[in-house]
């Protein structure tokens, strides 16, 4: 009795086994996998293979898995009717049958599930090993499988990133202000310069021929730091001028300096542009403002690096602002 024992456990070990790796690998999610491979983790090398060939390591489980319980079962069978015949078959068989299902497949795949993480460590390089032995029976499964076509299985779309952020923050992983902000940056790309900017009836800008003594007033009454100039309309922007250079002649005693003398090259930026796009071209350009216009000819506002930074982080307020 003892050595019929001692089969059934192995079996169900062995079993169980397979099981467990079964639903490691299954478990783990590709962000995981690039973040123990990142951390150069024991193993990590494998379960990227393993993840990355899940299919082929599914093939290969579910064989191993199979030829135990079954040759198993059989040897079980036949060590009992060698030792008490037909009579204890059926209830061996039946505590077979039952302590596979209980401790080969519930038990190790519930905690394999719930410890993927390290799992998936441990059975991925064993995977790597038996699909090479198995591979000349794996290798006609995966070609007949073809015949069924392939399925394609999206990975890090903008969808789960968004579900993968409102999950860590309900876990407590991640905070509330980062989660808005990563929302937020996805968002950058749906809106447009026309949708950031200020308009034109709104906005503040100089003659280029105006002097720094005749601008001055103007621009001290104004919470801007950077003004657009123009020659003869607002269609015709020359460049744009900083505060704080035309300041800085009047307090020098340069009233009569033009504004043009001042001037700085204008960034100009279609209407249709996309924030994101806007923030790199700052950031590229090295500018804080840019004109926008409507077909390349017609000046319909100003888009400035605040303005983007706001649909990151909200509105952004200094100590000019007026209190609301």
């Amino acid at each position: 009795m003892t050595a019929v024992i001692i089969l059934i456990v192995v079996v169900i070990i062995l079993s169980g086994i397979s099981s467990g790796a079964e639903a490691a690998i299954i478990s783990i999610n590709p962000a995981e996998v690039e973040t123990m491979t990142q951390n150069k983790k024991y193993g990590s090398k494998a379960v990227s293979i393993v993840t990355n060939n899940l299919s082929r390591s599914v093939t290969t489980i579910l064989i191993l898995n199979n030829i135990v319980n079954i040759v198993g079962s059989i040897m079980v069978g036949r060590m009992v009717m060698d030792l008490y015949g037909d009579a204890m078959l059926s209830i061996i068989t039946t505590a077979l049958t039952f302590g596979i299902i209980i401790f080969a497949e519930i038990i190790p795949k519930s905690l394999a599930t719930k410890y993927a993480w390290t799992a998936s460590l441990i059975f991925a390089p064993w995977i790597v090993a038996i699909t090479a032995i198995l591979y000349p029976i794996i290798w006609p499964i995966e070609k007949m499988l073809l015949l069924f076509g392939k399925g394609e299985r999206k990975v890090g779309t903008e969808a789960q990133i968004r579900s993968m952020v409102r999950l860590g923050r309900k876990e407590g992983y991640i905070e509330q202000d980062e989660g808005q902000l990563i929302h937020r940056a996805f968002n950058l790309n749906d809106a447009k310069a026309k949708d950031l900017m200020t308009k034109r009836e709104d906005l503040v800008a100089f003659k280029a021929s105006e002097t720094s003594g005749e601008s001055s007033t103007k621009m001290i009454d104004n919470t801007h730091s950077r003004f657009p100039i123009y020659g003869e309309d607002l269609d015709d922007i020359t460049g744009i001028v900083l505060e704080t250079e035309v300041l800085a002649a009047c307090t020098k005693n340069n009233y009569s300096e033009k504004l043009s003398d001042f001037a700085r090259p204008a960034l100009f930026v279609d209407d249709d542009t996309a924030a994101d796009d806007l923030l790199i071209l700052f950031r590229n350009e090295r500018s804080h403002m840019a004109i926008v216009q409507e077909k390349g000819k017609f000046t319909i506002g100003i888009v400035t690096l605040e303005d983007v930074l706001e649909e990151l982080v909200g509105e952004i307020e200094d100590e000019r602002d007026p209190k609301g």
